[in-house]
């Protein structure tokens, strides 16, 4: 069969309302190869943030209302990401609402029987 791999990056502020970033299609693994997540606080407060991966029934987290200090930023380590499965972020609290960056760079594998 014939492999296509396809980047994907995703760039946003994180929010107080929990925030799908990225879904793996079904017909494909994702991997996160570069994540990284930082305090951008106007009121250089310490933010605190949460990430985790689900597939609608279970969440599995990454980062659970883990605190970032002001001018600090959180590196994500590689992460294989399973069809269906979406990553999910959310600023924790109103200090960190809109004071959190997050960048992540994906690589996408589907195989096809071509």
């Amino acid at each position: 069969g014939l492999t296509m791999m396809t980047f994907k990056s995703v760039v946003q502020k994180l929010t107080t309302t929990a925030a799908t970033l990225y879904t793996t299609p079904n017909d494909t693994s994702s991997i996160i190869f570069s994540g990284v997540i930082s305090n951008t606080s106007s009121t250089k407060e310490a933010v605190t943030v949460s990430l985790y991966l689900t597939n609608g029934s279970t969440n599995v987290y990454l980062l659970a209302e883990t605190e970032i200090q002001y001018g600090s930023s959180v590196t994500l380590p590689k992460i294989l990401i399973k069809p269906g499965y979406s990553i999910v972020g959310i600023a924790v609290g109103d200090a960190s609402n809109n004071a959190v960056d997050i960048t992540l760079s994906i690589l996408e594998v589907t195989s096809t029987d071509a």
